[in-house]
């Protein structure tokens, strides 16, 4: 994600380009993380369920609901 700079645009404004350009470098970093601990509570979900399921099947007196 490279920007042009204009002829009247500062000096700082390189800096601050490449601030931004790191921040979405970051940012693509942390919505993966986000994916794989969204993938990872999902398994783990279908998991307890189906720990869950087999408790009821041979341990039908156990839950009384």
């Amino acid at each position: 994600m490279a920007m042009q700079l204009s002829a009247g645009q500062t000096e700082g404004a390189e800096e601050i380009v490449a601030a931004v350009e790191t921040r979405v470098c970051h940012l693509g970093r942390i919505q993966g993380r986000c994916l794989d601990l969204q993938r990872g509570i999902r398994k783990a979900k279908a998991q307890v369920e189906l720990g869950l399921t087999r408790d009821v099947k041979y341990h039908k007196k156990g839950f009384d609901w």
